[in-house]
């Protein structure tokens, strides 16, 4: 698991870490919208995403459809545990593993604590910036119902610079966050 595109299930599993050890708790929505500004700002940076799959443009913002069922039973309530692998096959439940690449640690970490002063509404706020990746994509869909609610990865590089997220500072040691246990989200 060094190479991009990553399972949106371990960089969102990253950003609890980051979060938990920052001393924040996560909501649903707090994760989805930080979950997009890390896939977006890669996207936007190095021309190919962050992790499988795509976004949605749904009332709320950006959501990562598989990132919301992993985590949609716990509603508006804090994130209490870490996206796990389940394998149909024989039932067995396992971690998932963890971004072994230091250099998009580094980056969603930083992303994510130069987040870390926003609330969920301001995230929200934020992902619907005019004539943003979602703005784009909820507008045409609100005049068009045939059009497509998922939201391009090529409209995230043309109009991601409208979120302005910065460059991960340089020296940032973000490798403590792999030091931690999994239970590290919990008890906060």
């Amino acid at each position: 698991m060094d190479k991009a595109p990553y399972d949106p299930r371990a960089i969102a599993n990253l950003i609890l870490k980051v979060r938990g050890l920052t001393g924040l708790r996560t909501t649903h929505l707090e994760l989805q919208k930080l979950l997009y500004f890390c896939h977006g700002y890669y996207l936007s940076r190095f021309n190919e995403p962050l992790i499988e799959g795509h976004f949605e443009a749904w009332k709320d913002g950006p959501v990562h459809p598989y990132i919301y069922n992993c985590f949609r039973h716990y509603k508006a309530n804090p994130i209490e545990s870490f996206a796990m692998v389940h394998d149909y096959r024989t039932g067995e439940i396992r971690a998932v593993e963890q971004i072994g690449n230091k250099h998009v640690r580094r980056i969603v970490g930083s992303i994510v604590v130069q987040l870390r002063h926003l609330t969920a509404s301001e995230l929200r706020q934020k992902s619907h910036v005019a004539n943003g990746p979602w703005h784009s994509v909820w507008e045409s869909a609100k005049i068009n119902l045939a059009s497509s609610i998922r939201i391009p990865d090529d409209a995230i590089i043309r109009r991601y610079f409208r979120h302005l997220v910065s460059e991960p500072v340089d020296g940032d040691d973000l490798d403590a966050y792999e030091d931690q246990p999994p239970e590290s989200i919990r008890g906060r």
